[in-house]
């Protein structure tokens, strides 16, 4: 064997050994949530991160079916240490996570865990395995333990010295032990909205927490102080600084660039990124407010975009006209159960139409369908049923009936926070009431006063 020969070969073996060791490295260090649910076998689990804190939209990360041993892993892929929440359907919670870390955790079971189905709000309860101690998540877990112990036990002196003399040790005592930086900022605005409820001087808690401090605009904690501290805006405005209320100030056409000035007359708003996410907030609160005419805030939204310096600020003012723009009341039959519904149904253009959205494996959509139908065959020629089911549908019903596959991006689009739903539309497919009463809980009641107005309209002509 030649001597260049066995150095090539040399060579080739040093390289194979370094690739071998960083893909072992990289193996290694593939950060995930491993867990276990035997509660929710079979059922999606997803982890999530904050995208925009004012119209409260999330990003998933990652997705994956709980198996049938009750096994889930939740691979994930972060620069920063930052808050993920872990959820099945909307029962959700909290977990610190870092850069290439591993977690593994076990869900416990609570009774309440059965409503999971229904699509409401509830929580994920779960704990760690093998956590130290000085571990974020075991640091913030002891903290908050010792943050609504104290709530709790001095709730009673709430606007009282005492409070504020309370909520000072705490600071004193938690300021005593460093941890990460992530850590401390936790803590440092926990305790500003503690000071914030507690009788503290608005303006020392500026100075320390928001003047000259760095905007962490998709920091949960930092924005849960930033949305208390400018909590309802508009409506505190004309109390503190006089004239109008701003939905007749609106009214009369206050124009975008006029309530940026009025705003300059707040102290605490003189930073302009603090001023125009304000704005955006209270936009956007005020939005769905019956006072505020939609238009002048739309623009007030468009007027931030289109002005601010800060790219973040202009994704978020571009969220917030999403949202905004986003009106049940425009829509029709069609739109709302797009992609499931066919573009064309043979429906009854005399008669209204009740779009149910279920889950046919649940019982409380079951017991809705059975009333229901026997309120179709008592009222036949009032209304029509149209059915999208989250699981497979049952036969046997006469209505349509179709199948929603991507379950949480559909609810999430159409904010449907409970299942079953019902919706009423007109005989042309507009959208009429997003709030349609269950057949349990009132249809009822609207279907036999449509019968009586119809009965009587109908002995007016006769009697003409």
């Amino acid at each position: 064997m030649s001597v260049n020969s066995f150095q090539i070969r040399s060579s080739l073996k040093r390289s194979f050994s370094i690739v071998f060791v960083v893909i072992l490295f990289v193996i290694q260090a593939k950060a995930q949530i491993s867990g276990t649910s035997h509660s929710w076998k079979h059922m999606p689990v997803r982890l999530s991160v904050l995208e925009d804190p004012i119209t409260h939209t999330y990003q998933t990360l990652s997705v994956d079916s709980i198996d049938a041993d009750g096994h889930f892993n939740l691979p994930f892929d972060t620069k920063e240490t930052k808050v993920g929440w872990v959820s099945v359907n909307r029962f959700k919670a909290p977990i610190y996570m870092a850069p290439k870390h591993q977690y593994q955790i076990v869900h416990d079971h609570r009774k309440e865990d059965i409503l999971v189905n229904t699509w409401q709000r509830g929580t994920f309860n779960y704990r760690f395995v093998d956590l130290p101690d000085a571990e974020l998540n075991a640091e913030i877990l002891a903290f908050d333990s010792d943050y609504y112990a104290f709530i709790t036990e001095n709730s009673a002196f709430i606007g009282h010295t005492k409070f504020k003399t309370g909520i000072k040790e705490f600071e004193k005592v938690h300021s005593q032990s460093e941890g990460s930086e992530y850590f401390e900022h936790y803590k440092k605005y926990s305790i500003a909205e503690l000071k914030l409820t507690g009788g503290f001087s608005r303006k020392d808690v500026y100075d320390t927490y928001l003047k000259d401090q760095p905007i962490r605009y998709k920091d949960e904690v930092w924005y849960k102080f930033f949305d208390l501290f400018y909590a309802d805006y508009f409506e505190f405005y004309p109390n503190q600084f006089g004239g109008e209320t701003m939905p007749n100030r609106f009214r009369k056409g206050l124009a975008p660039y006029s309530v940026d000035t009025l705003l300059l007359k707040d102290d605490f708003l003189q930073n302009p990124e603090l001023r125009q996410l304000v704005m955006l907030k209270s936009a956007y609160e005020s939005f769905t407010k019956k006072d505020y005419p939609k238009k002048p805030l739309l623009d007030l939204v468009n007027y931030v975009v289109e002005t601010t310096k800060m790219k973040y600020i202009e994704n978020a003012g571009k969220k917030v006209l999403e949202k905004m723009n986003f009106d049940p009341n425009t829509l029709t039959l069609f739109e709302f159960g797009a992609p499931y519904l066919p573009e064309i149904l043979d429906l009854d253009t005399a008669k209204y139409t009740v779009l149910f959205i279920g889950d046919s494996e649940q019982k409380e959509t079951q017991k809705e369908k059975l009333i229901l139908e026997s309120l179709l065959k008592k009222y036949p020629e009032y209304f029509q049923v149209v059915e999208l089911d989250i699981a497979d549908p049952l036969p046997g019903f006469p209505w349509y009936t179709f199948q929603i596959t991507d379950v949480r991006s559909y609810l999430d689009q159409w904010h449907i926070f409970g299942i079953p739903k019902f919706v009423w539309c007109s005989p042309t497919g507009k959208i009429l009431d997003m709030e349609l009463e269950r057949p349990s809980q009132g249809l009822e009641k609207r279907l036999h006063a449509m019968k009586t107005k119809r009965e009587e309209l109908q002995k007016i002509k006769i009697g003409q």
